[in-house]
């Protein structure tokens, strides 16, 4: 799996074999896991971290293929507010 992450100074950058993610303090971390379980355990590798105050949306894909004609899987896109208090283990935002 594959994830598009805008940033705020309108760049996009791609995390790909992750699958799933996690809002760790300041930071937006990045996970694979085994056999697409998409929980995060003992054994998930970090791939990718970023500032979370500099993400802008995080969007969901089977691949970087599909990046012209990018099809979200299921509720794949995030848009990450100062609002609320940010995304939980599952990648929904929380109150």
């Amino acid at each position: 799996m594959t994830f598009e992450i805008s940033l705020v100074d309108d760049t996009v950058e791609w995390v790909d074999g992750a699958d799933s993610w996690q809002q760790e303090g300041p930071m937006t971390t990045f996970f694979a896991t085994d056999e697409g379980r998409g929980r995060l355990d003992a054994w998930a590798v970090k791939l990718a971290s970023y500032r979370t105050d500099r993400l802008v949306r995080i969007r969901r894909a089977q691949s970087r293929a599909e990046a012209g004609t990018i099809e979200p899987v299921g509720a794949a896109t995030t848009m990450l507010s100062r609002v609320t208090g940010g995304p939980d283990r599952r990648g929904r935002l929380t109150a």
